[in-house]
């Protein structure tokens, strides 16, 4: 239900669904979509008739189930069958008229309405548009529909800056005015909203300049207060740019990656689809690398030293950029799983740049990066690079940047083409080793099954027989290790 034909479906199905006497409408940001000839995600519909019934009815068009989004607001959602890509109908009553509804809303261009049923061929003769939304539309801008829009709900302030980015918009200077002044009220908002419009935000495309907009017009400060301090802060020799100014140069090398030529394409395009796929619903990799490839330099300000030589050193900001990360995570309401990898891979970017010193690196050293970051590898990879990139300062010699993009060039093969060193593959479970060596689970069984993948990575290992008499040697030492001193024996004698 995803495609074009899915969504023309859809709108057929919505199109037929009033009853005679029952007054529905096309509403909001599809309305806008529509006219704009873009994709449409969703849409919206208001009715002045009973909302249940028709949710129920276009629910039963379309093989989903109608469910209440808000009970007090008698707002229905229906979901399509085989809704792989998110698309839903949402179903609210009109609260007072049609033009009353429609000027409550935020912005001219998304307080336009279409009757049910309305003709493709001639939407704009029967355009409901009481805000002047569609003469926006032609000059391309966002404007506010009425005075008060971001004090009854801040976070249009960050829809306003989303919208512009996602249709190519600029904001009308009026509104645009009344935009720093309403920014400290974003603090107060919910930080389910705030994570929502960020997200969307950092799914788009050259995410850099909007969050550069962001702080332009003094929004990023109230949710991300902590980029504030990157500001300014001078770096060693490594950086032509400041802390902050290299924060967004990330960003921006994170997606030219992918997009360019810096990878070869038997990597670039598996690293893509990985990136492509959802975190958490509705976000997806690729946003929650952009937000931990903001956030990999937040503690360098509090761990700026000189060193006896008058050099500038971060000693010590990854490990301490994780605990801000993982903090700001859990502030905006990102899931645990959300925000380890986010924090994992702020505390490991800088793995990838000393492994690369190596020359070659062992096959244990690389194991033992893929297997302490997890299901960040690959993000972790990715983000080591972009760090590089963005990183041109006199003493960033060119073969040095050439040396770490061909060592994540090579772990990132390793990591998609199965290598027994990303992906060791133990030729005994831990079941097997239990029977075998009289074992019952625990903490003890754990360590042998990591000592075992570690040997099967590096080639120590590769028959059952040989995992089960490595196991055996290691339950024995450590068994030995753990005894207490036979009697009359002092701890530690020889």
């Amino acid at each position: 239900m995803t495609s074009n034909q899915g969504m023309t479906r859809l709108l057929k199905v919505v199109n037929e669904a009033p009853r005679e006497g029952e007054h529905v409408y096309l509403v909001g940001g599809c309305v806008r979509d529509l006219l704009l000839d873009r994709p449409i995600k969703d849409l919206d519909l208001a009715t002045d008739g009973n909302p249940r019934r028709l949710a129920e009815r276009i629910a039963r068009r379309t093989g989903g189930a109608p469910f209440v989004m808000h009970p007090e607001m008698r707002a229905y959602r229906v979901v399509p069958r085989q809704n792989g890509g998110g698309v839903w109908i949402d179903v609210l009553p009109l609260v007072g008229s049609l033009a009353e509804d429609l000027l409550r809303r935020d912005f001219t261009i998304n307080a336009m309405a279409l009757p049910l049923p309305f003709s493709p061929d001639r939407l704009l003769e029967s355009l409901i548009d009481p805000a002047g939304g569609r003469e926006d539309l032609r000059a391309r801008r966002i404007r506010h529909v009425r005075p008060d829009i971001f004090e009854t709900d801040p976070v249009r302030l960050l829809r306003a800056v989303r919208i512009g980015a996602a249709v190519g918009f600029t904001l009308a200077p009026e509104t645009e005015a009344l935009m720093p002044a309403a920014a400290p009220l974003l603090a107060q908002a919910a930080a389910e909203r705030v994570r929502d419009e960020l997200f969307a935000l950092l799914t788009l495309p050259e995410p850099a300049a909007s969050v550069r907009r962001l702080d332009v017009l003094g929004l990023l400060s109230p949710i991300l207060p902590e980029l504030d301090a990157l500001k300014g802060v001078e770096q060693n020799p490594n950086h032509h740019l400041d802390a902050w100014e290299h924060t967004l140069e990330v960003l921006r090398q994170g997606d030219l990656i992918l997009g360019g030529e810096e990878l070869p394409e038997d990597v670039r395009t598996p690293a893509g689809a990985l990136l492509e796929e959802i975190a958490c619903p509705p976000r997806s990799r690729r946003a929650l690398f952009r937000l931990t490839a903001l956030l990999h330099d937040v503690a360098k300000p509090q761990t700026r030293t000189l060193t006896p030589e008058g050099v500038i050193s971060f000693r010590g900001h990854d490990e301490e950029g994780a605990v801000v990360a993982r903090t700001i995570c859990q502030r905006l309401r990102l899931s645990t799983r959300e925000a380890k990898s986010v924090a994992l891979a702020v505390r490991a970017h800088l793995w990838p740049g000393f492994l690369s010193h190596e020359v070659p690196p062992s096959d244990r050293s690389r194991y033992r990066f893929f297997r302490d970051t997890g299901n960040a590898a690959v993000e972790t990879l990715l983000l080591s690079l972009a760090d590089r990139l963005a990183a041109r300062g006199p003493w960033a010699a060119e073969a040095q940047i050439a040396r770490h993009r061909r060592f994540v060039v090579e772990m990132l093969r390793l990591y998609f083409t199965g290598s027994r060193v990303a992906h060791p593959v133990l030729p005994v479970d831990g079941r097997g080793l239990m029977r075998a060596l009289g074992l019952k689970q625990g903490p003890e069984l754990g360590a042998i099954l990591d000592a075992l993948r570690e040997a099967v990575a590096v080639g120590e290992v590769a028959t059952r027989d040989e995992a089960v008499a490595l196991a055996r040697q290691h339950l024995a030492q450590h068994r030995a290790a753990a005894a207490p001193p036979s009697a009359g024996e002092a701890p530690g004698s020889p």
